[in-house]
C-alpha cells in the first residue's frame, strides 16, 4: 500500500501506522468501485478512469461513514438519512486525493 501511495505521489512514511484515509482510498481502487458500481446497478465502463462523482458514492458508503462518525464520537443514527455536515467532514478528509483513486 505504501508503494501504492508513493506512484499516487502521495508523501508517505515508510514506517508506523497509515493513515486510515489512505487506507481507505487505496481500497478504492477502479476495480472494486466498478464492481461495487454493477452491483448498485450504477452504469460504468470495462476500461477507463472511474468517474470522481462515483468514487466518493463508493466513499460514502453509509456503514463506512457511520463507522467514522462513532470513531470521533459524532451522532449518526442506525438508519436513514447521515446528515449532510457528517458527509462533508468524512470527504473532506481525503482532500485532493479523491481524483486519485480513480
Amino acid at each position: 500500500m505504501r508503494e501504492w501511495a508513493r506512484q499516487q505521489g502521495i508523501s508517505i512514511a515508510s514506517r508506523g501506522r497509515v493513515p486510515s484515509h489512505l487506507v481507505e482510498m487505496y481500497l478504492a481502487r477502479p476495480s472494486v468501485v466498478r464492481q461495487w458500481a454493477r452491483a448498485q446497478g450504477l452504469p460504468i465502463g470495462q476500461r477507463g478512469p472511474v468517474p470522481a462523482e462515483l468514487v466518493s458514492s463508493y466513499l460514502t458508503r453509509p456503514a463506512a461513514v457511520r463507522r467514522w462518525a462513532r470513531e470521533r464520537g459524532l451522532q449518526v443514527g442506525k438508519r436513514g438519512r447521515i446528515p449532510d455536515d457528517v458527509l462533508r467532514a468524512y470527504l473532506d478528509r481525503f482532500g485532493d486525493l479523491l481524483n486519485l483513486a480513480a
